[in-house]
């Protein structure tokens, strides 16, 4: 008897596997499952919730990646900067 009354209040939830109030389970798909899928905040893709924080650090290891590579492309820059004002000064300069 038991049993048929848990069947009667619940619900499964195809996502994560569980058994889920039958008048919690709204709320259980749109905001607790944990295999629900949310819209990424950077890359508007949609996402599995469980993996959603990995899925941010794929784009912050990206978006480093990145960053070092400006950063090496602005020193070089910055070294032939220097070298031309250090040849512009006058002790340089053939006159």
């Amino acid at each position: 008897m038991e049993h048929m009354s848990f069947l009667h209040h619940h619900v499964f939830c195809n996502l994560c596997k569980l058994f889920i109030p039958k008048d919690g389970f709204d709320l259980h798909i749109e905001n607790e499952c944990p295999e629900r899928l949310v819209i990424c905040a950077f890359c508007l893709q949609l996402v599995v919730y469980s993996k959603y924080k990995d899925h941010l650090f794929d784009h912050k290891n990206e978006v480093l990646v990145e960053m070092k590579e400006l950063t090496d492309k602005y020193n070089v820059i910055l070294d032939r900067y220097n070298q031309i004002n250090r040849l512009l000064k006058p002790s340089h300069l053939l006159e």
